[in-house]
């Protein structure tokens, strides 16, 4: 991601890479994140540890937290664009034919109902151990909804400094029953010195409930940690009688 922004705006990718937006000396957020490849037909290599793509196209949500004024910015710096996904072991070479903006569905969301949201990509909540090591949180966990409350807080802090301090306690997260999350061993920045281990759920639906203008943050930024690396990233679902809409957000 950070090499198709440099190639289309080098400040933008440098901002984000090298400072992004700042709470703290040791708290800061890249304020964008992106979904896992949504491909129709596939096939698993487990000799090659892969999979095989044969779908003519895919569809990839990306979402950065932005004025809706940037949106044709934003738009235009991925039309037209060759793009790499690749690992040390792993390659796909994609052209971006179409890009699109999806409506944003949380606006018209009652305001006094919990948002519905489903999960595009792995979401990581993690607290540490008394050694300082991280231990990933499974999202039936107490805990893992008060870490997620905060770090949304923490994300929109970071972008409204003067903003009043929202208490946790505004808040409200509940995992849905209707899946069973999955979960997902990632390596983060594979074949480099700061290579390590993560572990994220996927494929579940769950409700969150606060203070809109804060649940926007997540929604266009990423929930959870690693949200730069495609953890995180969510849609809304309206569920109908007869019916399910979707749609992910692209900006705020």
């Amino acid at each position: 991601m950070y090499g198709l922004l440099h190639d289309a705006e080098p400040a933008y990718a440098q901002f984000l890479h090298e400072r992004g937006y700042v709470v703290s000396a040791t708290k800061r957020f890249k304020l964008f994140t992106f979904s896992d490849l949504q491909i129709q037909q596939f096939t698993v290599r487990k000799d090659l540890g892969g999979i095989e793509v044969r779908s003519p196209t895919v569809v990839w949500y990306v979402c950065f937290q932005v004025e809706r004024a940037a949106e044709h910015f934003l738009m235009g710096l991925f039309q037209n664009q060759d793009i790499t996904i690749a690992s040390p072991r792993h390659r796909a070479d994609l052209l971006i034919e179409r890009v699109e903006s999806l409506p944003d569905l949380s606006g018209q969301w009652p305001a006094e109902e919990p948002l519905r949201l489903r999960t595009l990509s792995p979401m990581v909540v993690a607290e540490k151990d008394d050694t300082g090591m991280d231990q990933y949180l499974h999202p039936s966990e107490p805990l893992f909804g008060r870490l997620l409350i905060q770090n949304l807080i923490d994300k929109h802090r970071s972008i409204q400094l003067d903003a009043r301090a929202y208490d946790p306690g505004e808040f409200s997260f509940a995992l849905l029953p209707e899946r069973e999350p999955r979960s997902r061993l990632m390596t983060i920045k594979e074949g480099s010195r700061a290579q390590t281990q993560v572990r994220g759920w996927y494929d579940f639906n769950f409700t969150l409930s606060g203070p809109r203008e804060v649940l926007d943050v997540g929604l266009n930024a990423g929930f959870g940690r690693y949200n730069a690396e495609g953890c995180g990233c969510v849609e809304v679902v309206r569920q109908k009688a007869t019916s399910v809409e979707a749609a992910g957000f692209s900006t705020g």
